[in-house]
């Protein structure tokens, strides 16, 4: 569902051809992952290279190259986490084959991992050396959780510094609370006037000589009883309750519609957790673990791992249209479940190749809540419509 919130619109890279360098920031609990890129010329020049970051590049020469600008970055780009220096580690150098269309100015990405302990309160950014050779300024997105959209800044080569200082309050997102609704106790379901009967007929195979010497008669009243056991059977059901034991009940329309809402806001919230454990955790709360493993891979890699052009995804706001519970679902299966119907729009900041756009998305899914004897949690669910709007 968040990976078409990601997609780029058709024609995104011919409307917004970029500046010539840009870099995206995202800030995570123990480590800062900084991805910059651009042409090939001006990249080149202001990392003072000897060799054009345009390929085919044979790999020696690359291997050189990576050395080149994770010395560059350590001595002229440095990061100060809370004070401290951040030492960084060259993650990846991605160099396009010079052939490619776009390589005139998306020709190299650079990925840098720059560790830390604990989630920084402040962090200083600066290029030394950056003097506007090719490019006037360099748009840098920085995205760090529990943050609801990504912040822009450029550095100048007047001004070739940054410093960034977190938003107060908790870093670690919580879910919310799922209203309880309150189980039957579990019991044994019995139909009375059948157990009734069966009782009789046993009592009456023990004393049947003194009540009925006639061996017809004492054949025919058990078997007279038994049938009419049978008969009855689907009638006059009670349930004997057994210690120790209470079933989930199904919440009423309302409280079921309370209660999705809950699981549908916490999933969203997950996601402005700051790592990959953290993430996967909260979900856990509100998700079957059937379905987890399926829905944080789809979610987690398209809105954390920045895929499309390296964008980032901010969700600024998650408005419910409309939800209504299935009447129909209502004990459908044996176990505790519902399905509703959940209409949603969700708004946000795309942030891709230098630029930061706003993108509303309308979504309309089905969604099966299941009771996995602990808790409510959202067991499955089906898009049913996705809508790309207009920005309000």
């Amino acid at each position: 569902m968040l990976l078409l919130l990601l997609l780029p619109a058709p024609g995104a890279q011919g409307a917004h051809p970029g500046p010539s360098i840009w870099g995206e920031m995202v800030m995570h609990e123990d480590h800062m992952v900084f991805m910059i890129e651009g042409a090939a010329g001006p990249l080149t020049t202001n990392l003072g290279l000897d060799v054009l970051l345009l390929g085919p590049l044979d790999e020696a020469v690359t291997l050189r190259l990576r050395e080149e600008i994770a010395a560059f970055f350590a001595e002229h780009m440095p990061v100060l986490i809370d004070g401290q220096r951040s030492v960084p580690r060259l993650e990846d150098l991605i160099i396009q084959d010079g052939a490619r269309e776009e390589a005139s100015w998306r020709a190299a990405r650079i990925v840098l991992h720059y560790p830390y302990a604990g989630w920084p309160r402040q962090m200083s950014i600066s290029w030394h050396g950056f003097d506007g050779e090719g490019v006037d300024y360099i748009p840098i997105t920085i995205k760090s959780a529990p943050e609801a959209a990504p912040r822009m800044f450029s550095l100048w080569p007047d001004e070739p510094q940054y410093i960034w200082h977190a938003e107060s309050g908790p870093r670690r997102p919580r879910p919310a609370p799922v209203a309880p609704v309150r189980g039957e106790r579990g019991g044994l379901l019995l139909p009375l006037p059948s157990a009734l009967l069966v009782l009789g007929v046993a009592l009456f195979f023990c004393f049947r000589r003194r009540l009925l010497p006639s061996r017809a008669a004492a054949v025919a009243v058990p078997v007279a009883g038994l049938a009419l056991a049978g008969a009855l059977w689907g009638s006059g059901r009670v349930t004997l309750p057994l210690p120790f034991t209470r079933s989930a009940a199904l919440p009423a329309p309302e409280q079921a519609r309370a209660l999705f809402a809950t699981l549908h806001q916490n999933v969203y919230q997950a996601f402005s957790a700051g790592s990959e454990d953290a993430i996967y955790d909260l979900l856990a709360t509100s998700v079957d673990s059937g379905l987890l493993d399926e829905l944080y891979g789809e979610i987690y890699e398209s809105l954390v791992l920045r895929e499309q052009g390296g964008a980032v995804c901010g969700i600024d706001e998650v408005e419910v249209v409309e939800g209504a519970v299935d009447p129909a679902s209502y004990g459908a299966g044996a176990a505790a479940e519902f399905q509703i119907d959940w209409n949603w729009r969700v708004r946000g900041v795309v942030s891709h190749w230098g630029h930061v756009h706003r993108r509303t998305n309308h979504y309309r899914a089905r969604y099966t809540v299941r009771h996995d004897g602990g808790s409510w949690k959202i067991a499955a669910v089906k898009v049913l419509e996705h809508e790309r709007l207009e920005n309000e």
